[in-house]
């Protein structure tokens, strides 16, 4: 991926987590900080030439963790969340891996679609948050 695709991919992943479709310069550069994980692999959607989703996969021997997955609040609704998930667990699989991860909230759109695309609850998980980091 070259640095002007890899940075349309982490805005667009940025943007996409985004609750008021702006994000800075930083959120762009922390995103953009997992395309150098080795074995791993980022995913963007376009709709006609407008970058609308983007997803990632990292690998190690045979377990796979899909995250960073995310739709322009604009573009929601249109499926591109599972072609993400779709086009990540083909990848995976081409790799060798067997087994394949993700974290999501509970009872949310992308629990439903990461269940439809076969994922079963494994655990739940609390997350806390100290007031030192706002």
């Amino acid at each position: 991926m070259g640095a002007e695709e890899s940075y349309e991919w982490a805005r667009t992943v940025a943007l996409g987590f985004s609750s008021d479709q702006n994000t800075t310069v930083d959120s762009i550069k922390s995103v953009r900080g997992f395309l150098s994980l080795s074995l791993s692999a980022a995913f963007l959607l376009k709709e006609k030439e407008e970058s609308v989703a983007g997803g990632f996969v990292a690998i190690s021997d045979q377990l796979g963790e899909m995250f960073l997955t995310s739709t322009i609040q604009t573009h929601r609704g249109r499926g591109y969340q599972n072609l993400l998930i779709e086009e990540r667990i083909n990848y995976a699989k081409s790799k060798g891996c067997t087994h394949l991860t993700v974290t999501t909230k509970l009872n949310n759109t992308s629990a439903r679609n990461m269940e439809r695309n076969g994922f079963k609850l494994a655990y739940n998980k609390v997350i806390m948050k100290s007031s030192l980091f706002k």
